[in-house]
C-alpha cells in the first residue's frame, strides 16, 4: 500500500510541472490564436472598406456616363432607348445584375453628389 501511495505522490509530482507547461502552452496558443483571429478581422475589414470605395467609385463613374448619353435622373428611364443605353452602360460598372428601377435609384442618388462637385470645381476654377 506505501509503495501504491509513494508511485500516487511521484506521478503527482511529475505530473504537476508538466501540467503548468501544458498550461503555459495553451494560454500561448489562446493569445496566439486570438492575434490571428484579430490580424484576419482587420484583412477583412480593409478588404471590406476596399469593396465599398470600389463600388462607390463604380457608381460615379456610371452616373458620369449616363450623363454623356443625356441621362441624368431616373425620369430620363421613360423612353426604350434609355433603358436599352442604361443597361448596355451598367455591364460595364458591373451593375448589369440590377434592375431598371435600381439603376434609376441610383442615378436620382449620385445627382447631387454630381452637381456639389461641378459646382466646387467651377468655384475653384474661378
Amino acid at each position: 500500500m506505501e509503495q501504491i501511495q509513494e508511485f500516487i505522490a511521484s506521478f503527482t509530482y511529475v505530473t504537476s510541472p508538466l501540467r503548468w507547461i501544458f498550461l503555459v502552452l495553451l494560454l500561448a496558443f489562446g493569445v496566439t490564436l486570438l492575434f490571428v483571429i484579430y490580424a484576419l478581422a482587420r484583412i477583412l475589414m480593409k478588404w471590406l472598406d476596399w469593396k465599398l470605395c470600389e463600388r462607390a467609385a463604380d457608381r460615379f463613374l456610371f452616373y458620369r456616363k449616363c450623363r454623356q448619353f443625356g441621362i441624368e435622373d431616373s425620369d430620363a428611364l421613360a423612353s426604350p432607348k434609355s433603358r436599352k443605353q442604361i443597361v448596355k452602360i451598367a455591364e460595364g460598372y458591373g451593375l448589369s445584375a440590377l434592375s431598371l428601377d435600381r439603376l434609376g435609384k441610383i442615378l436620382d442618388q449620385e445627382k447631387p453628389r454630381y452637381e456639389t462637385l461641378r459646382r466646387h470645381r467651377e468655384e475653384m476654377d474661378k
